[in-house]
């Protein structure tokens, strides 16, 4: 996926930043995939997520991993880490319309931890649910949809251990999985 789609993305990068001069990825147009399957000889649509990666700022921090939902009206929600290391949530519809949000600044939220990645669900009330690993190890959930948020910082509420670090928490049916600095395996409803 680095290879095949981060051409487009540079190419897409060096039209913008060089003001109108053209750039293409002979290898791509990769234009049949599907945000949930490849199709028609197509794994990744590179077109698709060089103009979704474009849209909004900050790019994704390097290395960073995506958690990604797709609800039954075809609507993708990306969890992601930013440059600055906040949590970023950016919904794409069917026809490609993004909208981003850095959920740090709707709801107060600590850093990231770098090496981890933020687990993403869709909840039955239409609402997102994400849990994530904070840069001080501790766990931290976030509820809501559009502008609306609540975070809690669940480590401090339960009294839990810090997050083994480079280790991500999984979230699966109102349970948050993740393992322990002390090597343990928790759950926590």
């Amino acid at each position: 996926a680095r290879r095949s789609v981060g051409a487009t993305i540079a190419a897409a990068r060096s039209a913008l930043i060089n003001g109108g001069h053209i750039a293409a990825n002979l290898a791509g147009g990769t234009h049949h995939a599907q945000a949930d399957k490849g199709s028609g000889y197509c794994v990744f649509n590179d077109v698709a997520v060089a103009t979704v990666v474009e849209t909004w700022i900050p790019y994704p921090r390097e290395g960073t991993s995506f958690s990604i939902q797709v609800d039954t009206y075809g609507n993708r929600f990306i969890a992601y880490t930013g440059d600055a290391l906040g949590l970023w949530l950016v919904t794409v519809d069917p026809w490609w319309h993004v909208t981003g949000y850095n959920l740090a600044s709707l709801v107060w939220l600590p850093d990231l931890d770098p090496g981890s990645t933020p687990s993403l669900e869709l909840q039955g009330n239409g609402q997102l649910k994400l849990a994530f690993t904070a840069i001080t190890g501790d766990l931290w959930t976030v509820v809501g949809s559009g502008t609306s948020w609540t975070g809690r910082n669940l480590s401090e509420l339960a009294s839990l251990p810090k997050i083994q670090p480079g280790t991500s928490p999984s979230l699966n049916s109102d349970q948050i999985t993740f393992q322990g600095i002390d090597g343990r395996i928790y759950q926590v409803p």
